[in-house]
């Protein structure tokens, strides 16, 4: 699970207008329009997404098959390390047409 930078946010857009959910939160962050994270399966070519708002929601999207990434993100939600400091909503879905 690697912190995309502010300028990396905008790899998530393509992928998160899949999406067929509710994501106006998570398009705020990637759009700068409210401070929070993205992290993601790759720095350069992403392809697993997990945005977090500053109100708490978070949304997890992309492709499944990325077990490094996944166990990452496992351990961070089940909080082993104590890396989350707040309460979340947590929103998953896979990205649509990804996984035949």
């Amino acid at each position: 699970m690697i912190r995309l930078s502010a300028p990396d946010y905008a790899k998530a857009e393509e992928p998160l207008q899949k999406v067929k959910i509710n994501t106006l939160f998570a398009q705020a962050v990637i759009r700068g329009r409210v401070p929070g994270e993205v992290y993601a399966d790759d720095s350069r070519f992403p392809a697993a997404f997990y945005i977090v708002h500053p109100s708490g929601m978070s949304l997890l999207f992309g492709e499944t098959d990325r077990l490094p990434y996944n166990r990452k993100l496992i351990d961070y939600v089940i909080s082993g390390k104590r890396a989350r400091t707040m309460t979340e909503w947590l929103q998953v879905t896979p990205v649509p047409g990804v996984l035949s």
